[in-house]
């Protein structure tokens, strides 16, 4: 029985000895400021239905996040977010308007063939992030940080540029089983060269993001995770109109490209975000008020004359 007590007590001494962490390290209320760079998977998030096919592109991001934990564990946080994104459609498809009228004055039906046409699209963001954050301990020096909310979106640059492949107008005459082409003098070409800009509208996005934080120091730590996006609403507004537009039905001298967001092609933009990222955030060290210090007063001894004992003159007689 004196050996089992023995043990249980030991048993409990070591415990509590492991369950012990570095006070320094613990997560603390308080101001925070933190700085992170990554990437990661970063598309503007649309359909091509049977027009053809898109490839998911990567882009990259940075941000400055400012938080304050009214408690140990949760807090609200703002800052600002640079972002990039790149999506390229491969184009394979046939459009036809009927009823164009020729040099002639005839009519017939107009054809754009869409050959492997590949066109890119980049835009780059700046994104004001309004989050709320949860952070837990789990081992002395590591920590979990877990954060969710909201943020505008808005566009800084933007481009369009076709990247290989190409369209090619042709004249179909059905009547006459007869289907014209190569022929520039008649308005039926092959082009690849168009590049332009998109009218995009801001929008908003959900933000995710999972960090882990090692303890460099009380102060400082180094984050690595993972964060992801997605935007609400759409950045465009696709009207029910051809990607390329020949200017068939009266004079061909205005042809244009309107290209795959700005057409029946796709229908809504939504970007959305997958990647890592790598960073520091630093503590905010509020120093402590000090207490006013005491006055110090010395004590006063008063000195208390005690009385003389009254002195009795005796004569004596000679």
């Amino acid at each position: 029985m004196k050996h089992l007590i023995i043990l249980a007590s030991a048993l409990t001494l070591s415990m509590s000895a492991f369950s012990q962490t570095d006070t320094t390290y613990n997560c603390q209320k308080g101001s925070y400021l933190s700085f992170g760079v990554g990437g990661g998977l970063h598309s503007l998030g649309y359909k091509l239905s049977d027009y053809g096919n898109k490839t998911l592109s990567g882009g990259i991001s940075a941000n400055l996040i400012y938080s304050y934990y009214f408690t140990p564990h949760f807090g609200l946080g703002f800052g600002a977010q640079l972002q990039t994104f790149s999506s390229t459609a491969k184009l394979n498809y046939i459009a036809e308007i009927n009823g164009a009228i020729d040099d002639d004055n005839d009519t017939y039906t107009h054809r754009t063939y869409y050959n492997d046409l590949k066109e890119n699209q980049k835009q780059t963001q700046l994104a004001i992030p309004v989050e709320l954050f949860y952070q837990t301990q789990l081992s002395t020096k590591l920590k979990l940080n877990l954060g969710l909310g909201v943020m505008p979106e808005l566009v800084l640059s933007e481009s369009y540029k076709i990247k290989s492949g190409n369209l090619e107008t042709r004249a179909s005459y059905p009547e006459l089983n007869l289907e014209l082409h190569d022929l520039e003098h008649h308005h039926l070409y092959k082009s690849s060269i168009f590049s332009g800009n998109y009218d995009y509208k801001t929008s908003i996005a959900g933000i995710f993001n999972a960090q882990m934080l090692y303890a460099l120091n009380s102060n400082v730590d180094l984050l690595f995770g993972i964060y992801t996006s997605y935007s609400f609403n759409s950045q465009t507004s696709p009207e029910n109109q051809k990607q390329y537009d020949p200017d068939c039905m009266s004079d061909y001298t205005s042809p244009e490209y309107k290209g795959v967001l700005n057409s029946e092609v796709t229908s809504k933009v939504n970007p959305f975000t997958l990647g890592g990222q790598i960073g520091l955030r630093f503590r905010f060290k509020h120093k402590e008020k000090s207490k006013p210090e005491e006055p110090i007063t010395e004590k006063v001894e008063e000195k208390v004359e005690e009385p003389q004992p009254e002195q009795q003159v005796v004569e004596t007689q000679p």
